[in-house]
């Protein structure tokens, strides 16, 4: 008599496997789930919904960082947590794509925390917690060959939640023991999460492939955890993913727990780091941030191009 019977394994740490055993059939069938989509997110108009886009190539060549400022809605602006806007945050001509403008953040040799900070404005509880979420622009280091913040460190970038006075933020400060540093990493901060330091890249473009004096493509795929219980298992459902040029550098994701990518000095990730990721919206973004100084020659970073939005597609 032919009987099937339905069991269940979990794989990719949550996704359902159906595992159909036909007795007395030397087949067995397994139905693997859909694979997981890491390539790097595009905007979809009239699907996703846009927070923040500002393409200041298209603006004027006499903009200011004074108009910059008064833009309305969400926009770009210098941080006015400090005395700034201060020397270090400048508007240059031309932008990108050969016209308008782009903004400069210098960070000045010292040996204290110093550096150029740009912030979004008017992006307060626009996205709901939960919500997945994209954040794209591209950069310029200056001049080329520039060791940046080297072992100083700086924010590259920071995304803040009002109500929780807690950020997470994606710095460059690190070596692995085999590339010298600065590699990227995710960083949480706050009341809440304490400090946590998870997640560094093991595989390039690195520091040393994107100081050409270029522009590049930076890009980040971020989703909170529904709930979160570090350093006891969260909700695991939270994503942190980047790109630079579209070739991923960072994977937070439970899809990539203990996974080596080819060529990598180590795992994307550990079953921590995904725990780790809060479960906060994201309110306002700050870049590039104060770097520690530890005396490096003055470098700086362009950006041009910037858009936020809600990956809805």
């Amino acid at each position: 008599m032919r009987r099937s019977l339905q069991g269940w394994s979990q794989a990719l740490g949550g996704a359902v496997l159906p595992l159909l055993w036909a007795v007395g059939s030397a087949s067995i069938s397994v139905v693997s789930p859909a694979p997981v989509d890491t390539t790097e997110p595009t905007f979809h108009p009239g699907t996703d919904l846009v927070v923040l886009a500002e393409t200041t190539s298209n603006l004027r060549s006499t903009t200011t960082v004074a108009l910059l400022d008064a833009m309305p809605g969400p926009h770009i602006t210098f941080t006015h947590w400090s005395v700034c806007p201060c020397p270090s945050n400048q508007v240059i001509t031309p932008g990108r794509a050969g016209r308008g403008v782009a903004i400069r953040g210098v960070q000045p040799q010292s040996s204290g925390q110093v550096g150029a900070d740009w912030e979004s404005a008017g992006t307060a509880r626009i996205t709901p917690r939960g919500a997945k979420e994209a954040f794209q622009f591209w950069f310029r280091l200056l001049p080329a060959g520039t060791q940046g913040p080297g072992n100083g460190g700086i924010k590259w970038f920071m995304a803040w939640n009002y109500a929780a006075n807690d950020r997470w933020q994606v710095g460059a400060a690190y070596s692995d023991g085999v590339y010298p540093p600065p590699l990227f990493g995710w960083q949480g901060y706050g009341g809440t999460y304490g400090y946590l330091n998870r997640g560094k890249q093991p595989v390039g473009p690195r520091w040393a492939d994107i100081n050409d004096g270029h522009w590049h493509r930076w890009t980040i795929l971020w989703k909170p955890n529904t709930t979160w219980n570090y350093p006891n298992a969260s909700a695991r459902d939270g994503i942190l993913r980047v790109w630079i040029d579209g070739k991923k550098i960072i994977d937070i994701s439970q899809a990539a727990v203990n996974v080596t990518p080819p060529r990598g000095t180590t795992t994307w990730c550990v079953q921590q780091d995904v725990d780790a990721l809060p479960a906060t919206a994201v309110d306002f973004i700050r870049f590039p941030g104060t770097q520690v100084g530890l005396n490096q020659p003055t470098w700086s970073v362009d950006y041009d191009d910037f858009l936020w939005w809600v990956v809805l597609h």
